[in-house]
């Protein structure tokens, strides 16, 4: 049954993942009229980055990794016009997005920068990626922890740190008596930009997630290229989640019947690639129209399992 536009609009919606980068002064130059035709190009530029994502986990690791460095550069173009705050609000309103969690990444996205953004947005939940550089910040103090007010996010592929690091093992320890929820980046991508593309490995987190049963670790893309290891690896540990980002209808499908829809999140990763918030939307509503989610099942995919994990870890109604 094909879906309605007042049945789209029902679905309420949070983005578990997205990034935002400081604006470029070039921007400023471009008359608007011209920059939206460059956002319009943009789209199209990035269906086909889009189409041989969702079909690069089907070719060999050992082939794969000598052109994963050209993923980054492809980005560029999109991220040129479409990537600043601003732009990100304008994608929320237009595809009807209730919150979106907006992730660090530095050096390019500092902490500090995700925090003076979310001060400014009230629609943006802060995440703060945990670098072991930043180790003596008064963010990632424990002590400062107790009334949290950004989520946390480990790299480890980006970072190349030590997750047994007496620092991080603090930060662990206090978030399994509190249970709350980490984001860890999952899957490896093989370019001089990741320090050690083979840490962001799943199995590379076994130790960690079971020491930490009470953690709920939100393994974010699914592990990339290797997402049927991800949904084996969830399997066997429940107190995982996974998240849309950088997978096909076909991989969602998948993760819906085998670890069901109350451990998968909605996340686009906006802005990487493109008109991500549209295209993975769109995903899901595809698959509840061809009968392979039910509505319960996109109400929890698309909002109410981001909902019960935010509310309780921030203490506030979203």
């Amino acid at each position: 049954m094909p879906i309605n536009t007042s049945a789209q609009s029902s679905f309420k919606i949070i983005d578990f993942h997205t990034h935002i980068y400081p604006d470029l002064k070039y921007r400023n130059q471009i008359p608007d009229n011209y920059l939206q035709k460059a956002k319009t190009a943009s789209k199209y530029y990035s269906l086909l980055g889009h189409a041989l994502q969702q079909k690069i986990h089907l070719i060999p690791e050992n082939i794969r990794k000598h052109f994963d460095s050209v993923l980054l550069p492809f980005t560029l173009p999109t991220l040129a016009v479409n990537s600043s705050a601003d732009d990100l609000l304008m994608e929320i309103k237009n595809q009807s997005i209730d919150y979106v969690v907006t992730v660090a990444h530095p050096p390019m996205i500092s902490n500090e920068f995700i925090i003076e953004q979310s001060q400014k947005h009230d629609l943006f939940l802060p995440c703060l990626s945990y670098a072991e550089t930043e180790k003596d910040s008064e963010y990632f103090k424990v002590e400062n922890l107790e009334s949290p007010q950004y989520l946390l996010k480990l790299y480890p592929m980006s970072e190349d740190f030590n997750l047994n690091s007496s620092n991080l093992e603090s930060i662990l320890e206090f978030w399994n008596k509190k249970s709350w929820p980490m984001l860890v980046h999952t899957g490896a991508l093989y370019s001089s930009f990741f320090k050690k593309p083979t840490a962001g490995q799943i199995e590379n987190l076994t130790e960690m997630v079971r020491k930490y049963k009470n953690i709920k670790f939100i393994l974010l893309h699914m592990n990339i290229f290797k997402p049927y290891e991800a949904i084996e690896f969830c399997q066997k540990y429940t107190n995982t989640f996974v998240t849309t980002s950088w997978q096909s209808e076909e991989l969602i499908a998948v993760a819906n019947k085998k670890l069901g829809s109350e451990r998968i999140l909605f996340s686009s990763d906006w802005p990487l690639l493109g008109n991500n918030i549209e295209l993975r939307k769109k995903m899901i509503l595809d698959l509840f129209e061809k009968n392979n989610l039910t509505h319960v099942e996109c109400e929890n995919i698309l909002y109410n399992n981001a909902k019960n994990i935010l509310e309780t870890y921030f203490l506030k109604k979203l």
